[in-house]
């Protein structure tokens, strides 16, 4: 008997787009250094929730959390907020977001600890991908940086490296975005190029910690996430959804090939053999992932794989710690990758994404916008469809006027802000 073809587990084909679900919880420091984080997460939060939406289930598809901390002192209001858990509401959640201040924080590293375990017991539903974005600037207590108050660590006694293996066996993933220069300080040139299905982001910035870095980046291994420093605030939101993307997209593959995968363990087949079969079948039927890209902002010292992999296999955090008091701290001998230089604002190049469009109303449809002081426009007839996708310049706004005779409406609206349904149409939105 051939085995079971993946698109029809269960008596019901394989959907190429929908049918998924997302639980994203965003973790922010709130301490006084992330002012402009804060204010980017709450400003990019509805691009970002509406990013997402086309690309899964309509209606309770997409759950958000926010989490906020700062730290175990009485100066500051809390050391951890939540806001009663998960929710569908978008709106809610840019609320919550915007409710956010920066203050605080007395020492280097903060609470960290303390909103990963508020994390790790929030209601994940079991059959959705599970993203959680750490937004920080700060190591957490107890890795052995400088100015920590708590060089034990946590005062409540978690440990993180706990806290990530019990996420990493609910499948939950974490990305950490390290905010700079602050965490290292130095300079910053960054770089975004995006389409459809790949967001590529580029950063560069001098080191200057010891330990935090790759103790991020364990935590991100442990729980096969991912550690990227971000020096724009204005790349948050690409960033976030081509993590979640990613995730979302790996997540629903996997539940697809999971009955194919058992049967043939079953079989005696090789591990080997199975991944050689898996590849076979996705490439045969063109399967694809959106992937999230990044440069290396270091070159990495022969230190640095040794430092991630103690913290890794390290028992508990305090082990990692007193085994790399024996190294180099590797924060102070990373070079920086040679870089493109910064352009200027005129010379920043152009995201574009391709959309076809289909006018589907009895009115002209006009658009138009503009490219370095110059008017572009174009026109959609009635009941037209394409014929090619149409470049849209990512970040710019489009002014839409739908004629029918003489009486003429007007739209604007962000590139951001066209919905992708999960049959794969894209449509325009309200922002109100």
């Amino acid at each position: 008997m051939p085995p079971k073809d993946p698109r029809n587990i269960g008596g019901q084909r394989r959907r190429s787009k929908g049918g998924r679900k997302l639980d994203l919880a965003f973790v922010l420091d709130t301490t006084e250094s992330q002012d402009k984080y804060i204010t980017a997460s709450a400003a990019k939060c509805k691009d970002v929730c509406i990013a997402l939406q086309g690309r899964l289930d309509e209606g309770d598809g997409l759950h958000l959390a926010v989490i906020a901390y700062r730290d175990h002192n009485e100066e500051d209001e809390y050391v951890t907020k939540d806001f009663n858990g998960f929710t569908s509401s978008v709106n809610d959640t840019v609320r919550n977001l915007s409710s956010l201040t920066a203050y605080g924080g007395n020492d280097g590293p903060e609470a960290l600890t303390a909103a990963l375990d508020k994390v790790r017991t929030l209601k994940w539903r079991q059959d959705a991908a599970k993203v959680v974005v750490v937004i920080t600037d700060a190591p957490p207590h107890g890795i052995g940086e400088e100015d920590d108050d708590y060089w034990d660590g946590d005062p409540d006694g978690k440990d993180p490296l706990f806290i990530v293996r019990a996420m990493k066996r609910r499948n939950i993933v974490v990305l950490f975005v390290a905010c700079e220069p602050t965490m290292d300080a130095g300079y910053e040139v960054s770089f975004l190029d995006s389409s459809s299905t790949i967001i590529n982001a580029s950063f560069i910035f001098l080191p200057s910690v010891k330990f935090a870095h790759d103790f991020y980046k364990a935590l991100a291994k442990i729980t096969s996430g991912a550690m990227l420093p971000l020096t724009n605030a204005d790349l948050l939101g690409p960033l976030i959804v081509g993590f979640a993307l990613e995730q979302t997209d790996i997540g629903s593959l996997a539940s697809d090939f999971a009955p194919l995968i058992t049967e043939l363990h079953e079989a005696g087949m090789s591990e080997t053999d199975i991944s050689k079969k898996l590849f076979e079948l996705m490439q045969t039927r063109k399967v694809k992932v959106t992937t999230l890209q990044s440069t290396e902002v270091y070159k990495e010292p022969p230190e640095a794989a040794e430092a991630i992999a103690i913290w890794v296999d390290a028992k508990n955090t305090p082990e990692g710690r007193d085994k790399l008091s024996g190294l180099a701290p590797v924060g102070q001998t990373r070079v920086p990758e040679e870089f493109i230089i910064q352009p200027n604002e005129q010379a920043w190049p152009t995201y574009e994404i391709g959309v076809t469009l289909k006018n589907i109303s009895n009115a002209f449809i006009q658009y138009s916008y503009s490219e370095n002081g110059v008017m572009k426009n174009g026109t959609l007839e009635p009941q037209q469809i394409g014929p090619k996708p149409t470049k849209f310049r990512l970040s710019t706004t489009y002014m839409f006027n739908f004629k029918k005779g003489r009486k003429v409406e007007s739209t604007t609206h962000s590139v951001a802000l066209l919905q992708r349904s999960k049959t794969g149409t894209w449509r325009l939105i309200s922002t109100e």
